[in-house]
């Protein structure tokens, strides 16, 4: 298991916990938008690492793959959506169970009105955008691999650049379902996490790792956190277009692949992200944010009920809390009930040394030795 990737997830889906967490006067769009980017990426690079082999070599099952990611997202999906109608029951009407016939099915991203797309359990989106990618995974990861590097290198470029004078015109009441949610547009930041895989490991990214210095490993961590925080500091003042997704594209990617190249350092402060505690975090950043903004939205009636100003830090601290226990509690239930363990990882099971590829399980090896 890459362990930190896994911290990241943690850290990632806190940032969506956070945007929704809507107590006045606060306000972190910024959090989701980045999150939800990330976890797109994440998807693709995850899954390259996990099956590109078997790409390459022809074993690999399409229907197999799609039953699996399937039984990990649905089961859950369906939990949360039964919750959400029992708490919403007592104010439903003939209307409210149309619009939730998309949402059963994932289905409600394809629709342009955010009554359907943010239906029920509203971050239910995010699975409706992510399945069209998972089922053409594998013809996107053939198609990025066929490119050499100074094509891939060119074709990024140029697509960035049709995306940016193609989103601008896009009207500003159809940014949100047009650039944020829409399936064919999230497929970009899937793609993106493809192609990361692809640099990592043609650029023998672990092994330049290795010969690094810790300090200039440090200097680009902390290069990239700057990065973040300069897009977290710009971001109410940059366009609709932008922020729902471009401005994430320079720095996530990099994220993703240093993370998994620092892993095979046990030392310095990658040794945080192998907390047990924030490892156990990180396999259920799934059940997170699939039950968060359930939580959320019920303790913060809850507490408007009890007091007009409901106060901050007690009522984040419960939400947390609450979070974690309702996300545990639906692990073990699906767990219990399907007769296995549930997804790790929103959606995506966490990469092991078996799915890497032999040049990096190598010198990851062998880092490690020298390590110990």
């Amino acid at each position: 298991m890459i362990q930190s990737l896994q911290a990241l997830r943690l850290v990632f889906v806190m940032l969506i916990f956070m945007s929704h967490f809507n107590l006045p006067p606060t306000s972190f769009d910024f959090g989701g938008d980045c999150g939800v980017a990330f976890f797109f990426m994440l998807s693709g690079f995850v899954l390259s690492l996990s099956y590109g082999k078997s790409i390459e070599k022809k074993t690999f099952h399409h229907k197999r793959f799609l039953y699996k990611r399937l039984s990990k997202l649905y089961p859950l999906h369906l939990l949360c959506l039964f919750a959400f109608i029992v708490l919403h029951l007592h104010r439903m009407n003939g209307g409210d169970c149309l619009r939730l016939l998309p949402n059963l099915f994932l289905l409600q991203s394809w629709l342009p009105d955010s009554d359907f797309y943010y239906s029920g359990n509203g971050v239910s989106w995010f699975l409706s955008s992510l399945l069209p990618a998972y089922i053409i995974f594998p013809w996107i990861y053939k198609g990025v691999c066929k490119l050499s590097g100074n094509v891939l290198a060119v074709s990024s470029m140029l697509w960035a650049a049709i995306y940016i004078l193609c989103a601008r015109h896009v009207p500003e009441p159809k940014v949100q379902w047009l650039l944020y949610v829409f399936p064919p547009t999230r497929m970009t930041d899937f793609t993106i996490g493809v192609v990361a895989y692809r640099i990592y490991t043609q650029a023998e990214i672990t092994k330049r790792t290795c010969r690094m210095r810790s300090h200039n490993i440090y200097a680009i961590g902390i290069l990239l956190l700057a990065t973040g925080v300069a897009a977290a500091l710009s971001y109410p003042y940059l366009p609709a277009y932008l922020r729902t997704s471009f401005i994430y594209w320079p720095f996530l990617p990099a994220i993703i692949i240093l993370a998994t190249a620092c892993d095979a350092f046990p030392k310095g402060f990658i040794r945080v992200f192998r907390m047990p505690l924030i490892q156990k975090g990180g396999d259920l950043s799934f059940e997170i944010f699939m039950v968060h903004q359930l939580v959320i939205n019920l303790l913060l009636v809850v507490g408007y009920r009890i007091s007009p100003h409901p106060n901050y830090a007690l009522t984040l601290a419960l939400c947390l809390s609450f979070t974690f226990v309702f996300a545990w509690m639906t692990r073990r239930i699906i767990s219990f009930n399907m007769g296995r363990t549930t997804p790790h990882g929103m959606a995506d099971s966490p990469v092991k040394q078996k799915d890497l590829p032999e040049c990096i399980k190598q010198n990851t090896c062998q880092t490690v030795k020298k390590t110990q």
